[in-house]
């Protein structure tokens, strides 16, 4: 039954947090998310992923597990070029093109793909894009090793289309979509609480680092 990740949320370790992708601050942990996390075939290039952040509809997220990048979201708004053939599909995609943000990658170092870290990104995504205005999400995701299904069976995904061999990977993909205005997020005070707590742990966390730096 999809939506019970809402109660792993506050058992999610409170050295999670994400940060909005600044291209110029981060583009070196992208660079290292990509390598460790595709195939060498599917990854972007440093001038591939700086031109697509000089897109000014384009943003995305970073993962931290304290100060070490985990994982990465990067996307923009849905259009022809990252979902080609879709609006004749469904043509109400067409008409929510500015409500509807496609991901163009979402991605977890292998040695943290736990239920927590995805239920607690996945759910920080959802918080994000709507904050930018958006009420639908799509994207390309993997059928390998059952992505798809988990983003479906978990979370609520539609899936929309299937492609036997996405962009020439050699791989089947499904097209997924999310309904944002359903798709549950904390609500204002229990996503308070849940900030607050990991502000509360990053600043002892500082704290005790400091401390044993001035003991040596």
């Amino acid at each position: 039954m999809p939506f019970l990740f809402k109660k792993n949320l506050f058992k999610a370790p409170l050295n999670l947090r994400v940060e909005i992708i600044d291209i110029g601050k981060h583009i070196e942990l992208l660079l290292n998310i990509e390598k460790a996390c595709f195939e060498e075939h599917m990854q972007d290039s440093r001038q591939e992923i700086i031109d697509y952040f000089s897109d000014k509809k384009a943003t995305g997220m970073i993962l931290f597990e304290n100060n070490t990048a985990i994982g990465a979201m990067k996307g923009t708004q849905i259009s022809e070029t990252n979902s080609p053939g879709i609006f004749s599909q469904y043509p109400f995609l067409k008409e929510k093109q500015k409500l509807t943000f496609y991901s163009d990658s979402i991605a977890i170092l292998a040695d943290y793909r736990t239920t927590l870290v995805l239920d607690f990104f996945i759910h920080e995504i959802a918080v994000f894009v709507k904050r930018y205005g958006f009420e639908f999400f799509t994207g390309h995701a993997r059928v390998r090793r059952g992505y798809s299904r988990l983003l479906q069976r978990r979370y609520g995904a539609q899936k929309l289309d299937s492609y036997k061999d996405w962009q020439g990977f050699e791989e089947p993909f499904d097209y997924i979509l999310f309904d944002l205005k359903t798709f549950p997020t904390l609500n204002g005070f229990s996503y308070f609480l849940m900030l607050s707590a990991r502000k509360v742990y990053a600043l002892l966390r500082t704290l005790k680092n400091e401390m044993v730096k001035n003991k040596v």
